[in-house]
């Protein structure tokens, strides 16, 4: 059996972490956020601001009670190796 890819291992990792990100995002918006979408074909590794160690991206859908998006938006997660990801330091 072929061993995961390094993006199957990222989306495996952010898929585990789903529930921390979507508190994150549920906390961050003012708006009443119902549901979130993550939009795992997005993955990224990218790079940070100046003089930081690469991040992981991924973009999002986010939807009010009746299920109307309200916003999308891409969020940031500063994990210990973008590589092969074991932990989350932040999320913006």
């Amino acid at each position: 059996m072929n061993e995961p890819t390094e993006k199957e291992r990222q989306i495996a990792f952010l898929e585990k972490h789903e529930e921390e990100m979507t508190e994150y995002i549920k906390q961050s918006e003012l708006d009443k956020v119902a549901s979130v979408e993550y939009l795992w074909n997005t993955v990224k590794s990218d790079k940070g601001m100046a003089f930081t160690k690469k991040i992981l991206t991924i973009k999002t859908n986010i939807y009010d009670g009746r299920n109307i998006k309200i916003n999308g938006f891409w969020i940031n997660i500063f994990v210990d190796n973008v590589r092969d990801p074991k932990k989350i330091s932040n999320i913006n």
